[in-house]
């Protein structure tokens, strides 16, 4: 029933299948007619494509029920749902729900990410591949594991089917192999991958890479509207619903870089989807004009479109229905379980070279031979994913014997990253952050990090890290660092530097991971500081006349983290729990060139002292606008002699060094006190996507004896009340920040401004 007519009325079709019923009854009553098969084709489109699924309510409407399913890029997505047995109805209330914002970024949930790496995650511009002694570029803007991971839920049902002809509704899609230079249609397989790899668009989305030989983008590109794959499967009518970029685009809307891209990438596609659209029995064509590929936040109204478009189509539709029951009645669409559970006799880790397969089993926290159902899978799926080994990771499911096999292919990172971001603000001046990433130093499962800020007052850091044990929670670091800051001292809000400071040390940990968002930690370290007095100084007191002094020695800790945030950045929702003790004996001070050294060396009166430090936010967003933020924050130092490992207290969060605490209202490092303890809240609104206003209250108390603190809170020695209120935007290249700020206690006036990523 094929012709070469763009549309074509179903009416011929039912008379001329009336007539066929006639006379095969009457020429023979016993022949069983055969009941033609419909094919149901949808084309990619990108966000457009979401307007399949409104057409696709008109057929259900209608009463017709494909025999065959092939789609594109976005087509294979709905596709792909609808042949699994989602109804159209289920199918937009998936889309309704999705924030597709967060699936079409690189950002995961950082509550999805391990402890180790919840700093550095999200905090860079770029992050370059090192292939030998050569920078790489990334091979495509957008992973998404998170677009995995709602492919791999949304598929569950069917992670043991390898044959897509066995899925209630038999499916094909259509992807590019740009290795071997020929479409690739998918009939078998893993079908998230297979319907990620359709949806592969070049330069946008990384390439799905399969076994290290084939590599799959975009199937717009060779086969925008596969028709030809639903005739090959056996349609003898066929549907088809184009929402694809036209043959030819008015030049005025051609002028983006992404546009000119897309139209030359999807050029032979669209060609042979002017062929393919005559081929169809009924052609569906909704307007979206008003609409482009990315217009994904309108996709409730691009679903109308597309419901309003195969209205016209009703009547026709239900005849064909009816005509074709008369034959024979439609095929029964058997709804798969989406509560399926697996018993699980073995796990595989495939594709993973150079990490340690106990590192993916072990971090999994799956046991062979038990039964796993999603949210199993899909937990095991993040941890892996979380410790960052990894640029993506999935799984499917293999039928045995004994039982399943759970097969996870893990997609390494380069063993070598080079990540940059850049930061400037009113305290430090500009800078340049970069990152040098390394797996598998000496070791397999071993990360080797190197940090430096290259600014007015440069930083370093180095960090080996290896996971040991069987369940990999257990690790071990070693560490080095170096910061230059100043301690300034301050006459009203005139800020002069008293002294320039330098800090180093080495540091050794032990790690056990108590649950993906929670670290417990024993370590020790030799930690030193150099203060080196400025003229200014000098000039104001002649008791710090010396060269330099340096202190320094040994010291053991324990930490306890919790961190649930979702983000580093104006996070929404989850918390932030840290507490930590350390104990430092005597130690070791010398002071150079100084005729005061023994008026200093009493005032310093260095001795053994510990340490305690608790810290607490959390985040609650009330709708979509609105966010509060609750939390309190301590220290506590026995002994007041213990000057030299004090807490600076004073500016905000995003210009924060060692020993710094967080205070809005006060200058950078106003205040210093071994002991204090301050209550906060935050409350933040979303004026415009990722634009905010913000208000902030803090109280603080301070002593310098520990006691004054803890017990005398009526009448501390310091207590103030600071406030501020300010602007913040998210962007692609880190928090933009401007704060007004001021105190109850001499109401002066403080601004703090930020622009990138933290170090």
């Amino acid at each position: 029933m094929k012709n070469s007519h763009k549309k074509l009325t179903v009416l011929p079709i039912s008379l001329l299948l009336l007539l066929l019923v006639g006379t095969l009854c009457t020429a023979q009553d016993t022949t069983k007619t055969k009941r033609p098969k419909i094919g149901l084709v949808l084309s990619g489109g990108g966000a457009k494509g979401l307007a399949h699924i409104g057409a696709i309510k008109v057929l259900e409407e209608a009463g017709i029920v494909p025999d065959y399913i092939a789609g594109t890029s976005m087509g294979s997505i709905v596709g792909g749902l609808y042949a699994l047995g989602y109804t159209a109805d289920e199918i937009s209330v998936i889309n309704q729900k999705i924030n597709w914002s967060n699936y079409l970024t690189n950002n995961m949930p950082l509550y999805k990410i391990g402890m180790d790496e919840k700093h550095d995650y999200g905090r860079f511009i770029g992050e370059f591949p090192i292939k030998g002694s050569k920078v790489r570029l990334p091979s495509g803007m957008v992973e998404s594991q998170a677009l995995w991971n709602l492919f791999l839920e949304l598929t569950w049902p069917a992670a043991s089917i390898t044959n897509f002809d066995s899925l209630p509704i038999p499916f094909r899609c259509c992807a590019s192999d740009i290795i071997h230079g020929k479409i690739k249609t998918f009939s078998s397989g893993s079908l998230p991958l297979a319907m990620r790899a359709s949806m592969a668009i070049p330069a946008f989305f990384t390439p799905v890479i399969e076994n290290d030989t084939t590599i799959y983008v975009d199937g717009g590109i060779g086969n925008n509207f596969p028709v030809d794959e639903v005739i090959k499967m056996g349609a003898d009518i066929v549907i088809g619903v184009y929402v694809g970029l036209p043959e030819e685009i008015d030049p005025n809307k051609a002028k983006s870089v992404y546009s000119i891209l897309m139209q030359t990438a999807m050029f032979s596609g669209i060609k042979d989807a002017k062929e393919y659209m005559g081929m169809c029995d009924i052609l569906i064509i909704p307007d979206l004009k008003k609409y482009s590929t990315a217009s994904f936040e309108q996709g409730k109204n691009i679903e109308k479109v597309g419901y309003e478009a195969a209205l016209a189509y009703k009547d026709e539709l239900k005849k064909l229905a009816d005509s074709l029951n008369s034959i024979a009645p439609p095929r029964q669409i058997k709804r798969l379980n989406r509560d399926t559970t697996f018993f699980v006799n073995r796990i595989v880790v495939e594709g993973s070279k150079n990490i340690d397969s106990d590192l993916v089993i072990g971090k999994s926290e799956i046991l062979p031979k038990s039964k796993v159902d999603f949210f199993d899978v899909n937990e095991a799926v993040n941890n892996i994913f979380g410790t960052m080994y990894f640029n993506k990771v999935t799984y499917r499911v293999q039928k045995t014997e004994k039982g399943h096999t759970l097969v996870f292919t893990p997609q390494e990172k380069e063993r070598t990253l080079l990540k940059a971001a850049l930061q400037t603000n009113n305290v430090f001046g500009p800078s340049l952050i970069l990152n040098y990433t390394r797996h598998n130093v000496g070791t397999i499962g071993s990360r080797f990090t190197t940090g430096l800020e290259i600014s007015r007052l440069p930083r370093f850091k180095a960090n080996f890290h290896q996971y040991i044990g069987q369940t990999q929670r257990r690790a071990l670091q070693l560490g080095i660092f170096y910061t230059a800051n100043e301690v300034p001292f301050y006459l009203s809000t005139q800020k002069i530097t008293g002294f320039k400071e330098h800090s180093f040390g080495g540091r050794l940990e032990l790690q056990y991971t108590l649950f993906q968002n929670m670290q417990a930690a024993i370590g020790g370290a030799f930690e030193g500081t150099t203060l080196i007095p400025t003229e200014s100084l000098i000039e104001l007191d002649s008791l710090y006349d010396f060269g330099y002094l340096n202190f320094g020695g040994i010291k053991v800790w324990s930490t306890l983290k919790k961190n649930t945030v979702d983000r580093n950045f104006f996070p929404r929702k989850g918390s932030l729990i840290s507490l930590s003790y350390s104990f430092s004996p005597k130690p070791l001070l010398k002071i150079s060139n100084s005729g005061n050294s023994t008026e200093v060396n009493s005032l310093l009166n260095p001795k053994q002292y510990h340490k305690i430090t608790a810290d607490y936010e959390r985040y609650l967003s009330v709708g979509k606008n609105l966010t509060f933020m609750l939390g309190a924050n301590a220290g506590i130092t026995t002994g007041t002699s213990a000057i030299y490992d004090s807490y600076f207290i004073g500016g905000s969060q995003y210009g924060s060094r060692n020993r710094d605490v967080t205070f809005y209202g006060f200058g950078y490092r106003q205040e210093i006190f071994p002991n204090y303890a301050i209550v906060k809240a935050e409350a933040r609104v979303r004026l415009y996507s990722e634009i905010y206003l913000m208000g902030r209250l803090n109280y603080m108390q301070a002593a310098e004896d520990e006691l004054d603190i803890l017990f005398d809170i009526d009448n501390p020695y310091f207590d103030t009340m600071g406030y501020g209120i300010g602007l913040g935007i998210n962007t692609l290249f880190g928090p933009i920040t401007v704060f007004g700020t001021s105190n109850t206690l001499n109401n002066d006036l403080w601004w703090y401004i930020n622009a990138g990523f933290t170090f």
